[in-house]
């Protein structure tokens, strides 16, 4: 099995993430400080994609990563598990501009 097989879902683009972020936890404030500014890694190998870690659990029998989130005021760390991610960007694709004239 190769090493990207025994995860669950795919590399996730960093604007993709940012989509998701920005929708579903727009009023995010950090729980210690109150900050409401994030910092998103990105992966040092594909600077498109955000840094997904390991989490040492799995889900339907693959091993699951999080998308890692850093207050940028008190360094507080937040997680996002990537199935739950991808899941809402499947049922929610971007929108598609025609650029077509009428």
């Amino acid at each position: 099995m190769s090493s990207a097989s025994k995860y669950a879902t795919q590399d996730i683009l960093y604007d993709e993430a940012i989509r998701f972020l920005k929708t579903v936890t727009a009023d995010s404030k950090c729980y210690a400080c109150g900050c409401d500014v994030w910092e998103v890694a990105s992966d040092g190998n594909d600077s498109r994609n955000v840094l997904l870690v390991p989490t040492n659990t799995s889900f339907n029998g693959k091993l699951s990563r999080s998308l890692l989130l850093v207050c940028k005021t008190c360094g507080l760390e937040r997680q996002h598990r990537d199935h739950k991610i991808i899941e809402w960007l499947t049922a929610n694709p971007p929108e598609s501009v025609d650029c077509t004239d009428d």
